[in-house]
């Protein structure tokens, strides 16, 4: 029990001294601050085998943004067992992030385990960036912003070596993992219109936890966003040898999302597929009325092939933001999966910022 509460008590320190999970999150003024604190539980899981308790989880963000240096910390702890019982230590290693980006003069950046993604590389629906768009995470990156609009990354991965016998893997295998990228942003003065458009490289062999090296170390991705008018924003693009991604992987994988908000309402789209005849698609539409913002989404994961035997998931929910610092989201969610129901669930959401 000590080494769950020094957990959240190193966490809360971090939140105490800096708020912001990453320099994206913040408004960009020099000394701006962010904090967010969100626990989640999707209380019981019913499905054809019987009814569960499901386990409940905290993640906690924190940072600090200056015009010289920017620090973020990323935690999630779970607070109870998928059976309903206090587990004494919840942290969840893979769900945990920290980094460091030093701003020595204007364009160069000097950051570590920093999260950078092209414009792009995003699923607007899931809510969540395509692997082989990130650049800089984990390991030291350097990023230079040396002409108006134009953007160079270049990573390297130590962090994951340096508890591992730093390049070697558990099997005496060399391994070598580096990311390089960048994208090129245009806005018209006077204009809403915009786009971006850019690209990612990645070489990666393995890794040094001793799984299997890559047949194909070589991966890559090109992304372009582009925003016609106010408040609509098409996110595209294309990433070669995906063995890695959210629902769709293979050699030749594409990309489409949108987003569009009108006032109260927002909805967005997401399509992914690949030449294998797989694909994910998914919907999302809301509206805000006072404090309540009424919110559904679908999503679903199945080849062409055999369209109606894959899986799909329906999620209705209500948020409601009780103050400024403070949110409730309340739901449903029913999964199918190969023709028949799945599962159900009821998750809610309490999501603290400041």
């Amino acid at each position: 029990m000590k080494k769950f509460l020094s957990v959240l008590a190193v966490l809360a320190l971090v939140g105490s001294l800096a708020f912001a999970q990453e320099a994206e999150e913040s408004n960009g003024n020099s000394g701006s601050a962010f904090f967010q604190n969100t626990v989640k539980t999707n209380v019981v899981v019913i499905s054809n085998s019987g009814a569960a308790f499901n386990y409940i989880w905290e993640d906690m963000k924190a940072g600090y943004n200056s015009d010289k240096l920017d620090i973020f910390a990323k935690g999630r702890i779970k607070l109870m067992t998928s059976s309903g019982v206090p587990v004494a230590f919840g942290y969840v290693s893979d769900e945990t992030y920290f980094g460091i980006n030093y701003k020595p003069v204007k364009g160069l950046e000097l950051g570590i385990g920093q999260s950078i993604v092209i414009p792009g590389a995003y699923l607007a629906v899931e809510d969540d960036d395509l692997e082989y768009g990130k650049l800089g995470v984990p390991g030291f990156d350097i990023c230079v912003k040396a002409v108006d609009g134009l953007t160079l990354v270049a990573a390297f991965d130590f962090l994951s070596g340096v508890y591992n016998n730093y390049f070697v893997d558990s099997f005496g295998n060399y391994v070598f993992n580096t990311r390089f990228g960048g994208w090129y942003e245009y806005s018209k003065e006077n204009s809403d219109f915009a786009f971006t458009i850019g690209a990612a490289f990645r070489y990666n062999n393995g890794n040094p936890l001793g799984a299997v090296l890559e047949s194909n170390p070589y991966h890559a991705g090109a992304y372009a966003t582009i925003t016609p008018i106010k408040d609509l924003t098409f996110y595209m693009g294309y990433s070669y040898n995906v063995d890695d991604a959210l629902y769709i992987t293979g050699d030749h994988v594409f990309n489409f999302s949108a987003t569009y908000e009108y006032n109260d309402f927002a909805c967005a789209f997401d399509y992914q597929s690949n030449t294998a005849g797989d694909l994910y698609s998914g919907a999302y539409f809301g509206y805000t009325i006072k404090d309540f913002t009424p919110e559904i989404a679908v999503q679903f994961s199945t080849t062409y092939a055999d369209f109606a035997n894959g899986w799909f998931g329906i999620y209705p929910d209500v948020a409601w933001k009780i103050n400024k610092n403070h949110k409730l989201v309340c739901g449903v969610a029913v999964e199918f999966d190969g023709g028949a129901w799945d599962q159900v669930n009821f998750p809610i959401k309490w999501v603290y910022k400041m």
